[in-house]
């Protein structure tokens, strides 16, 4: 499905994709993609998924923010539509990017603290590199 990787205030992204990927007898997975944009508007009508792939970004430049309540919370809701049973919190510590463009697992356990209070029967993965992670 279309991805939303165009940043809502200025337009500026490149085309992106999201797949919501199912098979019988098998937990279904949503990777959204590289998200900019939080509205769910245009979203195709999709089952919710067992397991949501969120790319954690918070906005540009916004590394050593003291508040992200603005954007996290239309990412967390972005997500939650994806996924109200698992959340995996990806796209930390990505290489190439400067330190106010790096997001950080205090970023995803920020998220995580969040998530637990608007849907507590989530269940929220910030994955280490390395991590094994099976699918239930």
């Amino acid at each position: 499905f279309e991805g939303h990787h165009f940043r809502p205030v200025t337009g500026k992204g490149v085309r992106a994709y999201g797949y919501h990927i199912s098979a019988l007898s098998s937990p279904s997975i949503v990777f959204p993609g590289d998200t900019r944009n939080f509205s769910t508007e245009g979203l195709p009508d999709l089952p919710s998924a067992d397991y949501c792939f969120a790319n954690v970004w918070l906005g540009d430049k916004n590394g050593f923010a003291a508040n992200y309540d603005d954007i996290m919370m239309p990412f967390i809701h972005y997500m939650l539509h994806f996924s109200e049973k698992n959340i995996l919190l990806t796209h930390l510590y990505e290489c190439g990017r400067r330190d106010e463009d790096m997001w950080r697992r205090e970023h995803a356990e920020l998220i995580a603290d969040e998530i637990s209070k608007i849907s507590p029967n989530t269940k929220v993965h910030i994955p280490h590199a390395g991590d094994m992670i099976r699918f239930v």
